[in-house]
């Protein structure tokens, strides 16, 4: 007797962080296995790479791991899905160098070997830095998030000025929109930065998760009146803090 589930929907957000539709393994059928075993891999993302899109990345991930022959859990139902979470979405044009996805494996496999399968896959200018273990398939909850961006001595005077007001600020409320324009509701960036320097005409600035948000790279560089659009692609993420 074939058992027919009904599942909820979900936004094509939820659908490309949680459980990515993704083809199963060319031999056989999909495995579709309860998870036991999961992996944090930490990669880079630099060259043209960079420009691609959050749910490309994901696709990039995905299909990695399944042309990789590891033994990749799959969700349940008539429509199986990679088990696979990038933790922070990434800015189009952002360079990373420590981004984090979770994966989850349908048996243990020695983390040597997932890594070099899963690297042998990736392209270029994705490089796999990172494979380790994730006791009790327990979700890592991120803490803080560094950025770098180079801006040359020039904007020096300026910018240390713009970074002393912030950082004597309390409050320091930003009025942002949505991809369609909609004003959302104001933010206080303030208590999501943790730390802004500027030297040997670079730029540094450490935000930090409060009540899991945290403040994007757009929003910092708002309120120090730097142009995102213009800056974005000379922007790196440094590393993702995680407990």
């Amino acid at each position: 007797m074939r058992l027919h589930v009904r599942r909820l929907s979900r936004t094509a957000a939820e659908r490309d962080n949680l459980q990515t539709l993704t083809m199963a393994p060319h031999s056989g059928s999909p495995r579709v296995a309860h998870t036991r075993h999961a992996v944090l891999l930490t990669f880079a993302i630099d060259g043209d790479l960079r420009f691609i899109s959050h749910r490309d990345t994901v696709r990039m991930m995905t299909r990695a791991l399944a042309r990789s022959g590891l033994p990749v859990a799959y969700s349940q139902g008539f429509n199986p899905r990679v088990k696979m979470a990038l933790l922070l979405p990434r800015p189009v044009g952002l360079a990373t160098d420590g981004d984090l996805a979770v994966v989850h494996l349908s048996e243990p496999h020695e983390l040597d070997h997932i890594a070099s399968q899963l690297r042998a896959q990736l392209p270029e200018d994705a490089l796999l830095l990172e494979v380790q273990s994730l006791e009790n398939c327990r979700r890592p909850e991120l803490t803080s998030v560094t950025y770098e961006l180079e801006l040359g001595a020039e904007a020096g005077v300026n910018l240390q000025a713009a970074i002393r007001d912030f950082l004597d600020s309390d409050t320091v409320i930003i009025q942002r929109q949505d991809r369609l324009g909609q004003k959302k509701p104001p933010l206080d960036v303030r208590p999501l930065v943790q730390e802004v320097g500027f030297e040997n005409g670079i730029l540094t600035f450490l935000t930090r998760f409060v009540d899991n948000r945290t403040a994007s790279p757009r929003d910092v560089l708002s309120v120090l009146s730097l142009p995102w659009e213009d800056l974005r692609h000379r922007t790196r993420r440094r590393n993702i803090g995680w407990q």
